[in-house]
Order: structure tokens, then C-alpha cells, then sequence
């Protein structure tokens, strides 16, 4: 991969977190190389595949925090 973008760049915009120049440079780079393209498949490929991670807290838990929140 070309050392123009580093692999935090790609993930920021795999995740459509980048800002829109930076997104429309990454593009116009994806098209002229290869490596970046096969990239940008690979961490699109991994975003799929995660588990969607599901959070369910103890009622008793939340409340230790809201009460200490309040202090």
C-alpha cells in the first residue's frame, strides 16, 4: 500500500468518518491504486463480518453509576 494513507485514514473511512476532502482524496487514490483498493475491500469485508456487539448492564450497575454521577 502506498505510505500516502496509513491504515488509521482507511479505517476512519471504511466507517464513513472522514471529512469530505478527505474522503474524495481517498477515492481519487483507491482508483489509481491497486493496493489501496484491495485495502479498503479487506477492512469493508472485516466491518461486515464483526459481531454486533450487543450490551446488556445489570439494572443494579447502571444504578451504581448514576448514583455516582450524582456526587
Amino acid at each position: 500500500m502506498v505510505d500516502t494513507f496509513t491504515l488509521n485514514q482507511l479505517v476512519r473511512y471504511t466507517y464513513r468518518e472522514c471529512s469530505s476532502a478527505e474522503n474524495e482524496m481517498i477515492q481519487e487514490m483507491a482508483q489509481e491504486d491497486l493496493d489501496i483498493q484491495d485495502e479498503i475491500k479487506e477492512l469493508k469485508t472485516a466491518m461486515r463480518n464483526l459481531p454486533k456487539a450487543l450490551f446488556s448492564a445489570k439494572a443494579r450497575t447502571l444504578q451504581n453509576i448514576l448514583d455516582y454521577s450524582k456526587k
